[in-house]
């Protein structure tokens, strides 16, 4: 008895809790609505975690009712998928599955979202995203050409050397999908560290060196991306969008790796403000730790650097 009046005590608490701050970004001009999606999930987590998936349900759905009375629809929407997300992680997490199906299930469900809102729901409010992106195009050109007073394609050098960029031109999902990415990141990173210090649930540490690309995969994928790389860079040849896709995949896949190597550096030499240098490499000059990431790939300098430190303690 005393369980079930806890759990329901602390479900109208978060209930009250959520329908406060859709009060407070009513009154503040909707300027917190954006951070209600990456909050909104954490207590859903907490609580179904805590007591059962089905009182998570019941909590989410009334939140989600009053979210629709209390706020514009859209807004209640992002409430809703909140919930969504919440509910597939501790469905998750309390099933047990692999880290890849607990990461797919949260990235899933935050996709979802993301698609409909930018995509299709946006459309309702006269948001195009090809039209978004035209206009930061022209916004970088412009300010490029005040800068150095030349005629330069700046267009046709961040899609050279950024395939960030160049996917984000290519294909409008490329934004909502990376953002989705982010927060699903950020969804398991802060939900791990709270349920462990509650005592909720306890998680495997994973090893830096878990990730890596078998042989037959890593070389034919590398010599893919190198080859069409060089080609582009030679003859300004533009594939198709099925061979472009597959060579981001491989960028990101060593690019992924170049950041594990260089964070693996961060930790033996204890220097943790080099991790920033480390992302704004990644973002500005993603070529650079794509090529770390290929040379760690062949020459397991991850390894190498631990084993050193390791022979000289």
């Amino acid at each position: 008895m005393n369980k079930k009046v806890r759990a329901i005590t602390e479900g109208a608490f978060m209930s009250a809790l959520v329908g406060l701050l859709i009060v407070l970004d009513g009154q503040s001009g909707l300027l917190i609505d954006g951070l209600l999606f990456w909050i909104i999930p954490i207590p859903v987590i907490i609580y179904s975690i805590r007591h059962s998936l089905s009182a998570g349900l019941m909590v989410s759905t009334a939140t989600t009712i009053m979210a629709f009375i209390l706020t514009l629809p859209h807004i209640a929407l992002l409430i809703g998928f909140s919930n969504i997300i919440g509910l597939a992680y501790a469905f998750s997490v309390k099933k047990e599955y692999p880290q890849a199906i607990v990461f797919s299930l949260t990235f899933g469900a935050t996709a979802i979202y993301y698609i409909l809102s930018m995509v299709i729901f946006a459309g309702f409010f006269g948001y195009d995203a090809l039209a978004e992106i035209s206009e930061i195009t022209k916004m970088v050109t412009s300010i490029v050409h005040g800068l150095i007073n030349e005629d330069v394609n700046v267009v046709k050098i961040l899609y050279l050397y950024n395939p960030f960029f160049k996917m984000l031109t290519m294909f409008p999902l490329f934004l909502p999908l990376t953002i989705a990415l982010l927060q699903t990141f950020i969804t398991l990173m802060v939900s791990k560290i709270i349920l462990t210090r509650l005592k909720l649930m306890e998680f495997a540490p994973v090893s830096i060196f878990k990730f890596k690309l078998n042989s037959w995969i890593g070389y034919p994928l590398m010599l893919f991306v190198i080859v069409t790389i060089i080609i582009e860079f030679s003859t300004n040849f533009h594939f198709d969008s099925v061979i472009m896709l597959v060579q981001f995949i491989g960028q990101l896949l060593f690019i992924y790796i170049g950041i594990l190597c260089s964070l693996t550096i961060v930790i033996v030499k204890r220097v943790p403000l080099f991790s920033i240098v480390v992302a704004l490499l990644t973002l500005s000059f993603p070529y650079v730790t794509m090529v770390i990431g290929m040379l760690d790939f062949v020459f397991n300098i991850r390894v190498l650097i631990v084993r050193k430190v390791l022979n000289e303690r």
